[in-house]
């Protein structure tokens, strides 16, 4: 019984949920820097996009705590009904805002110059990774992580072409 309550009680779970409430707002982050170079690179042609972009890229970035916090409120109320659908809501949101942000950058950003940044960028990740490897491991994962979310989402880009 104290194992089950030193595992899923107290300082580790509020530890998990901090370090998986950093992950997603690191995330959410790449995910605007990712759309803000998009946007001054391939927009150009369309200044109506480029600041729906922007809107979206601000929508995002004030959506990321309150997803956080929604999700803590329920972490410590895991009963509570409002509480669950208080998260459901924010997250169902913050979703919809990630699509329409990657749905405008797809739409400005020509596939080709797509893929040479991206090749440019995975090889840059998976340096940083070589290197960190033996002196951060956690890190060097974080950046094959990244390498990982980059092809995939040049298979989703060139699946769709």
């Amino acid at each position: 019984s104290s194992g089950i309550n030193a595992e899923y009680g107290g300082a580790p779970k509020a530890e998990k949920f901090n370090a998986r409430a950093a992950d997603f707002s690191l995330h959410a982050e790449q995910l605007c820097r990712v759309a803000e170079v998009a946007t001054d690179v391939g927009c150009d042609q369309d200044p109506h996009r480029h600041d729906n972009i922007k809107l979206s890229i601000e929508a995002l970035r004030d959506a990321t705590p309150l997803v956080v916090y929604s999700g803590k409120t329920l972490s410590l109320n895991p009963e509570s009904e409002s509480a669950n659908e208080n998260f459901d809501l924010v997250k169902q949101q913050w979703v919809a805002e990630a699509v329409r942000l990657r749905s405008d950058v797809d739409k400005c950003v020509a596939p080709a110059d797509f893929l040479v940044e991206s090749e440019r960028k995975v090889k840059e990740e998976g340096d940083a990774a070589k290197e960190l490897m033996n002196s951060n491991p956690k890190e060097a994962m974080v950046k094959v992580a990244m390498v990982q979310k980059i092809t995939n989402r040049v298979l989703e880009v060139t699946d769709a072409e």
